[in-house]
């Protein structure tokens, strides 16, 4: 059983190998087969090594195909290196190959999987603050997934979709949409995507200044995380999110001046941290932004000194304008022994 990308070496050792002898389809074989998306991606949240090692397949650089025989390995590989990309906050640069891997797929006419990359792209348009055009791609997916009859993927559509429409603040539309991805994952039993709506059904009621719904959204968000690692694989993210949701709703609750107030910044401080934590260990900067907000509201509840926050709400800004367009970096040492409490952190940013 896998403990860390350390027991990986062999296998990665034999890809570098495999790749040096020019025999790139088989590397694409090991790598797809046995490192992407299982478990670089969801069980290690590897992004930075998915890059590199991915990379690899590109030898005459990232602006040509990779150099592969079959069109649809070269779509897979195009596909993998965007969702690495995104991950690790470059959302421009997946955006780009999420776009050529549309073309191959167009060139195909494959339905299918032109679904697939239509809803990736729409994800990452919305990350880049393209809302329409998201809407667009996300609602051409569902409807080449109707074609097709893929139900489930149908359903993945209908969740963005709603997430999507939470953004826009049409909270009624996103709660059909979400019911409808819910409807679904109940009915095929999958955990992990009904952990992903109660994450951003826990989202929207945040938004609505809701904060006691949230909280428990966001408590059951949690446990379909945890349900769905003891049967399959953890997702890195789905815990990242819960996290952050849980702390979040506890900070609004005692901003509205609830009862228990202490308990319930003792606690928010325990889930905004642990958030935080496994956020950095996996340099997933999706969230970063939005924890290090909370951790502000932790920080203003907690504190009558209205400069306490600011360190925070300037760290947050700082990531997420870097997001976009930063190079993926490898964390410094400093940064991985670096305080993560939201009263370490403050004294560092100050």
């Amino acid at each position: 059983d896998l403990k860390s990308v350390e027991d990986l070496a062999p296998l990665i050792e034999l890809y570098h190998h495999t790749i040096g002898a020019g025999r790139y389809d088989d590397a694409y074989g090991l790598l797809s087969d046995r490192l992407v998306p299982h478990p670089l991606h969801y069980r290690f949240g590897a992004y930075q090594l998915m890059i590199e090692l991915v990379m690899l397949l590109f030898p005459d650089g990232e602006d040509k195909l990779p150099r592969l025989r079959k069109g649809a390995d070269q779509g897979w590989t195009l596909s993998a290196l965007g969702s690495a990309y995104n991950l690790s906050g470059q959302s421009s640069r997946a955006v780009r190959l999420y776009e050529q891997h549309s073309a191959i797929r167009e060139e195909q006419a494959s339905k299918e999987n032109l679904a697939v990359v239509q809803r990736n792209v729409g994800q990452h348009k919305l990350k880049l603050g393209a809302l329409g055009a998201a809407e667009s791609h996300m609602r051409e997916s569902i409807n080449l997934e109707k074609r097709v009859k893929r139900e489930p993927r149908e359903a993945v559509g209908h969740l963005e979709l709603g997430r999507l429409l939470v953004y826009r603040g049409q909270f009624d539309k996103a709660e059909r949409e979400l019911s409808t991805a819910l409807e679904v994952f109940l009915r095929f039993e999958e955990r992990q995507a009904q952990g992903v709506v109660w994450g951003y059904r826990a989202q929207a009621s945040l938004l609505v200044n809701d904060a006691e719904t949230a909280l428990k959204a966001a408590r059951r968000a949690r446990e379909l995380a945890d349900q769905a690692a003891e049967e399959r694989h953890a997702v890195a993210g789905d815990f990242v999110r819960a996290e952050w949701l849980i702390g979040a709703a506890l900070v609004a609750i005692t901003l509205d001046g609830s009862q228990q107030r202490e308990e319930r910044l003792a606690e928010a401080e325990t889930h905004l941290t642990e958030a935080l934590t496994r956020c950095r260990r996996i340099n997933i900067v999706d969230y970063e932004p939005d924890i290090l907000l909370s951790l502000a509201r932790w920080h203003s509840a907690r504190s009558s000194r209205r400069k306490a926050p600011r360190p925070f709400a300037a760290a947050a800004s700082l990531r997420r304008s870097r997001s976009a367009t930063a190079p993926t970096r490898r964390r410094t040492s400093r940064a991985k022994s670096a305080p993560n409490t939201p009263r370490a952190l403050s004294e560092a940013a100050g």
